[in-house]
C-alpha cells in the first residue's frame, strides 16, 4: 500500500518537473513580454511586410518569403523604384520585389532592443454565432505577423507600428489602392492601376458636373457641419452597359487620390450587420463602390425565397447610406444598367445626390477616342470613325481601335486605297 502511494507521489513530482519549464515560460511570457499580432485581413500586415523589406535583417537572413507588388509606383522607405506614369503607349513599371522573413521565428533588433518576429497561419474567421466560417484557401490564405519584446511597456511596439503606418501613409500619398470586401474584412487588390481621367471619354458636361460636385464636397466639410447637413455624398451612374461607368469611377479615384472600396452586395456572406460593419471601417477620403446594385438586391431576395435566409435587406442598405449608421465623409458610387428596377426609396435625395445617365456613345465621344489612339491622323479619319453608328458603346469603339491600332484607316472603315486617297485629298482641299 505504502509502495503504491510512493509511486504515485514520485510520478506526480516527475510530471510537475517536466511541466515546470513550460509553466515558467508561460509565467514569464505573461508578465514580462509584450506581444502584438496582425492578420493579413488588415492593411497593416502588408505595411509591416514593406517595412521589413527595408530592414537590415531582411538583407542578410537566409530564410525569406518573396512576394511582389504589381504596378508599384513611388518609393516606400529606402526603396529605389521610381514612379512611372502609365498611358496607352507607356511601358508598365517593373513590379516591386518584396523580401520578408519566412514562416517561423526570427530575432532582430529595433532601436537597440531585441524583437522576436514570427510569421504563421492566421485564425479562421467566425460567424456571429461563434461557428467557424472558413474562406476557400485557393482564394485567400490567412497569415499573421507576431511581434514580441521583453518588458512591460507597450511604448516600443507602438512606436514601431506608428513608424510603419507613417511610412505607408507617405507612400500612399503618391498611390491609391483598391480593396475588396471578403467576408467581414477588406482585402487590398495588388493589381489595381487607376486610369487617367482624360482616358475615359464621357460627355464633357457630365464630367464637369461630377468633378465640380466632388471638389465642392471635399472642400466644404465645415460648411456641412455648420449647416447641420449630414456630410456624405451619393452618386448613381446608370444607363447603357459598356459605357464607362466603372472606368470613370476608377479614374476619378486616381484623380482625387482616393482609395477604392469595392463591395459585391450579391455575396451570400453579406447581411445587414456585416454590411454596416464593413462600411464603418472605410476611412475618410475614400470611394465606396456598389456595382450593379439592382441585381444585388434582387439576388438576395431570390436567395431568401429559396433558402430562407435574409441576406442584405433594402432597409439595411438605406440605414447604412444615410441613417444613424451612415459614416461622415463617405462618398458612395452606385452603378446599374437598369435604373427602373431600383426602389424609389433608394433614389431619395440624401441617398442619391447626383444622377448621371450613361447613354449610347455619341459621334463626339467616338471622335475623341479615335484622336487619343491616333493623335497624328487626319481630322476626316476621326470624323469617319465618329460616324460609325454600329459602335453603340465606348467599350465597342475601344475594342475596334485596339484591333486596328496600327491602321487608323481600317478603324474608320476606309478599306480601299481610292476611298482613303479621296478622304485625304478632301481634307487638304
Amino acid at each position: 500500500m505504502s509502495g503504491g502511494l510512493l509511486l504515485m507521489f514520485t510520478g506526480s513530482i516527475i510530471a510537475f518537473a517536466r511541466n515546470l519549464p513550460m509553466r515558467a515560460w508561460g509565467r514569464i511570457r505573461e508578465q514580462f513580454i509584450v506581444e502584438v499580432s496582425v492578420q493579413n485581413t488588415d492593411p497593416l500586415f502588408d505595411w509591416i511586410s514593406l517595412w521589413l523589406n527595408d530592414q537590415p535583417y531582411s538583407k542578410k537572413t537566409r530564410r525569406l518569403s518573396a512576394t511582389t507588388i504589381a504596378n508599384y509606383e513611388g518609393g516606400y522607405g529606402n526603396s529605389e523604384c521610381q514612379e512611372t506614369p502609365i498611358g496607352y503607349n507607356d511601358e508598365r513599371p517593373r513590379p516591386k520585389l518584396i523580401l520578408t522573413p519566412a514562416k517561423g521565428m526570427h530575432l532582430l533588433r529595433y532601436r537597440g532592443t531585441l524583437l522576436w518576429l514570427s510569421r504563421g497561419a492566421g485564425d479562421s474567421p467566425t460567424d456571429n454565432s461563434g461557428g467557424s466560417k472558413g474562406i476557400s484557401t485557393n482564394r485567400f490564405q490567412l497569415e499573421t505577423w507576431n511581434l514580441r519584446i521583453f518588458g512591460r511597456s507597450q511604448s516600443l511596439l507602438r512606436d514601431l507600428l506608428n513608424e510603419v503606418i507613417d511610412r505607408a501613409v507617405s507612400f500612399q500619398e503618391k498611390k491609391i489602392s483598391a480593396f475588396v470586401g471578403i467576408y467581414s474584412n477588406w482585402r487590398r487588390l495588388r493589381t489595381f492601376t487607376p486610369r487617367k481621367l482624360d482616358s475615359v471619354i464621357v460627355p464633357e458636361a457630365d464630367l464637369s458636373k461630377i468633378t465640380k460636385t466632388l471638389e465642392e464636397f471635399i472642400q466644404q466639410e465645415s460648411w456641412y457641419t455648420d449647416m447641420g447637413i449630414p456630410y456624405h455624398l451619393g452618386m448613381l451612374f446608370h444607363g447603357t452597359a459598356g459605357s464607362g461607368k466603372t472606368s470613370l469611377i476608377g479614374a476619378l479615384a486616381g484623380h482625387f487620390k482616393m482609395n477604392l472600396y469595392l463591395l459585391n452586395l450579391a455575396s451570400e456572406d453579406i447581411d445587414d450587420e456585416r454590411f454596416a460593419s464593413l462600411i464603418s471601417e472605410i476611412p475618410p477620403r475614400s470611394f465606396m463602390v456598389l456595382e450593379d446594385i439592382d441585381g444585388a438586391l434582387g439576388a438576395h431576395k431570390r436567395s431568401a425565397d429559396k433558402e430562407g435566409h435574409k441576406g442584405l435587406t433594402l432597409t439595411g442598405l438605406l440605414n447604412s447610406l444615410d441613417g444613424f449608421m451612415a459614416k461622415d465623409g463617405s462618398i458612395v458610387f452606385m452603378t446599374t444598367n437598369h435604373r427602373e428596377l431600383l426602389d424609389p426609396a433608394l433614389l431619395r435625395p440624401g441617398r442619391v445626390d447626383v444622377e448621371i445617365e450613361f447613354k449610347p456613345a455619341t459621334s463626339d465621344q467616338r471622335e475623341r477616342l479615335f484622336k487619343r489612339f491616333f493623335p497624328e491622323a487626319s481630322e476626316l479619319l476621326a470624323i469617319g470613325f465618329g460616324a460609325r453608328e454600329d459602335l453603340r458603346t465606348m467599350a465597342e469603339a475601344q475594342q475596334v481601335l485596339l484591333a486596328h491600332k496600327d491602321d487608323p484607316r481600317s478603324a474608320a472603315l476606309l478599306s480601299s486605297r481610292e476611298e482613303y486617297d479621296r478622304v485625304e485629298l478632301g481634307g487638304k482641299a
